[in-house]
């Protein structure tokens, strides 16, 4: 019936863009729709389709079950193979209820029972960019052999394998059987969009990761971070985190910043190599043999851990003591003034990078102070005087001003005097993730204690409007589910990203540790404008943006990309 809340959207072509193209449904239907305007009319398109059985689609010649595994864990196994066989299976992460894929962080499979005739029958592994496979796109991990793989585990980064076997027309032994399982993200706290916004960029707080999400290829790859909670500057996954709470984005495109939580610092990752260092904090946060260096510390961050502190009135230094009565004399340097791995970050957590790319703004929540840092010297000072609490930041196109949230409240910050004047945003329990729509006319808040996602018009001289855009608003407890408006629901939802192009936004769902795309469509499309249109004000239609996204898509969904255009609902 092609229902229409059913439909996932595989490709939106105009032009010649379709000319020689092909696609796959793997539930073995089609709807293809066609619209035109009243004006200049091409000459339209022909197509050809083709039904296969599943084992043509998947090689499945000599074994006894092969074919396309969307879930989130499960079992392969060739069943016996038999002479000549080529054999294939597909794995793909998934929900493992309704078999649609989803991302996955990191995909395993694990070979429980190997055995087959040692250098004529093999097993080859490989990591595919998609459900696809396309063969000129897999990227060849291991072909075993014998009892090579007995016991052996992969790891594919895309989330997504290949697994084939071959076999000569001699002799056979017992085959193979192997798990697999995928990995989700695990408490993403927030998210930021690449400058054209094609990719995303995760702060993993659980996993100690900075994730990247191709959002075409729907893959995503661990950038830095080994996947334990340390402190180490090194390339990839030698690199180490501690919480790390929130990401930017450089507008060149080059590096991400990233508030180290627990190592108090800021960390500068380069997207082109995963090369991670230390901006702004101590290089050595948990000093040599696993015990601090209180030298790392602040004296606000010290007086709030296990040990006592007390301070001298005389000098500036302090002393502190832990319950084993050892006590060490620490300078209280850094903090206003600090430069690089000199100056002190007590609780940083959300960070934005001014549009110049010459800035970072840091929320020093423990602290109550919003920082800035110079990105090319790591010279640290306050903007101004005291803000309870800050927790999240973004940052106008002009860069003169800074909307910041608090427990409390949502804050406009002017930077250059440290001005601040409070929005009045009823109905928001507990402010925390925001970002601001491409024209700084509207702000998208999260609710942390009330689950659910807010729009603000922030229009100076202008009460703001608050309005819910997705969850719901009489739950009083965390949920999950896709849906429109409060047919939504979320768990503790902490940052949000708003694309460049506009038109959609993505949120750290970090309860569910999933992330959530929410479709903001901010157009209104109607009968005078193609749909390949965009209208700038009633009536009006701008041919810009819209070639990729050509209709008003509405609904709220884990986000799920697709070839041509992204959203989930």
């Amino acid at each position: 019936a092609c229902k229409t809340a059913e439909l996932r959207p595989l490709a939106a072509l105009s032009g010649i863009e379709g000319r020689n193209k092909s696609y796959t449904s793997l539930t073995g239907y089609f709807l293809v729709t066609f619209t035109s305007d009243g004006e200049n009319q091409m000459a339209g398109f022909v197509a050809s389709y083709a039904t296969r059985e599943h084992q043509e689609q998947v090689p499945c010649r000599g074994c006894s079950s092969c074919g396309t595994y969307v879930a989130s864990s499960g079992t392969i196994s060739d069943g016996g193979y038999q002479s000549n066989a080529s054999c294939s299976w597909v794995l793909a992460p998934g929900r493992g209820v309704d078999d649609e894929t989803e991302n996955a962080l990191v995909a395993r499979v694990k070979f429980t029972a190997f055995d087959t005739e040692r250098y004529y029958d093999y097993v080859t592994v490989y990591q595919c960019d998609n459900i696809q496979c396309h063969a000129n796109k897999l990227t060849k991990i291991v072909q075993l052999s014998g009892t090579d793989g007995l016991g052996r585990s992969y790891e594919s980064k895309t989330g997504f394998f290949l697994v084939t076997l071959t076999s000569d027309d001699v002799i056979q032994m017992g085959g193979f059987t192997a798990t697999f399982t995928n990995e989700r993200f695990r408490e993403p706290h927030d998210v930021d969009f690449s400058e054209f916004g094609d990719r995303a960029f995760i702060a993993e707080g659980f996993g100690n990761r900075v994730m990247f999400l191709d959002l075409k290829l729907n893959s995503a790859v661990t950038l830095a971070g080994s996947g334990h909670s340390g402190y180490a500057n090194g390339v990839g996954t030698l690199a180490s985190f501690d919480r790390p709470t929130s990401v930017a984005v450089a507008p060149n495109g080059l590096y991400v910043l990233v508030t180290d939580n627990g190592n108090k610092a800021v960390r500068r990752v380069e997207i082109q190599t995963g090369q991670t260092t230390t901006l702004v904090g101590c290089t050595d946060p948990r000093g040599a043999g696993g015990h601090p260096d209180l030298s790392c510390w602040s004296c606000r961050a010290l007086s709030s851990s296990s040990s006592s502190l007390s301070l001298s009135s005389s000098s500036s230094s302090s002393q502190s003591s832990s319950s084993s009565s050892s006590s060490s004399s620490l300078a209280c340097t850094g903090e206003d003034g600090g430069v690089g791995t000199s100056a002190r970050l007590t609780d940083p957590m959300g960070i934005a990078i001014t549009p110049d790319g010459h800035t970072a703004l840091v929320c020093d929540f423990a602290e109550d102070r919003v920082r800035r840092v110079d990105i090319a010297t790591g010279a640290v000072t306050s903007v101004g005087g005291a803000v309870v609490q800050p927790t999240h930041v973004a940052v106008t196109p002009s860069g003169l001003e800074a909307f910041v949230t608090t427990p409390t409240a949502v804050l406009r910050l002017t930077l250059a005097t440290g001005d601040v004047g409070t929005l009045s945003v009823p109905g928001i329990s507990r402010p925390f993730g925001i970002a601001l729509t491409p024209d700084s006319l509207t702000a998208i808040v999260s609710d942390l204690a009330g689950h659910r996602i807010f729009s603000v018009g922030i229009t100076e001289g202008l009460t703001p409007t608050v309005a819910p855009l997705a969850g719901d608003g009489a739950a009083v407890s965390p949920g999950y589910a896709d849906g429109t408006g409060a047919g939504a629901a979320f768990s503790g939802p902490e940052g949000v990203a708003v694309a460049p192009y506009g038109l959609m936004m993505l949120v750290a769902d970090q309860g569910n540790s999933r992330l959530r795309s929410i479709d903001l469509c901010p157009i209104k499309c109607h009968a005078e404008c193609s749909v390949s249109f965009r209208e700038t004000q009633p009536g009006q239609c701008d041919p810009k943006y819209m070639d990729r996204f050509p209709t008003c898509r509405k609904g709220y969904g884990t986000y799920e990309p697709y070839t041509g255009q992204w959203g989930g609902g």
